[in-house]
């Protein structure tokens, strides 16, 4: 993952704050993926947003598709707001 100047970072962000968020994002999204793996239900998780773009920066979250096992639930269609150690995750059920 690669840590980019998003437009509203301010100058007086320093590495070491870029390299802490980095290291957040990083850890949060493994700890999901390892919670989405354990989960039978899951088929797939499917990231999307800066996260896919191995871009981060301190107002990122984690966007996600997850596609289920029960078609029912499938065709609501669930949307989700999460928090992983600390970061916002928005996720679509589908």
């Amino acid at each position: 993952m690669v840590v980019r100047d998003a437009p509203d970072v301010s100058p007086s962000v320093t590495a070491a704050e870029l390299a802490a968020t980095k290291a957040r994002f990083s850890a949060a999204l493994d700890s999901l993926v390892e919670k989405l793996k354990r989960d039978r239900y899951v088929i797939a998780a499917i990231l999307l947003g800066s996260l896919s773009h191995d871009v981060v920066w301190r107002k990122s979250d984690i966007d996600l598709v997850i596609i289920g096992r029960d078609e029912r639930a499938n065709r609501l269609g669930s949307d989700f707001a999460l928090v992983e150690d600390g970061v916002n995750i928005h996720a679509h059920l589908y």
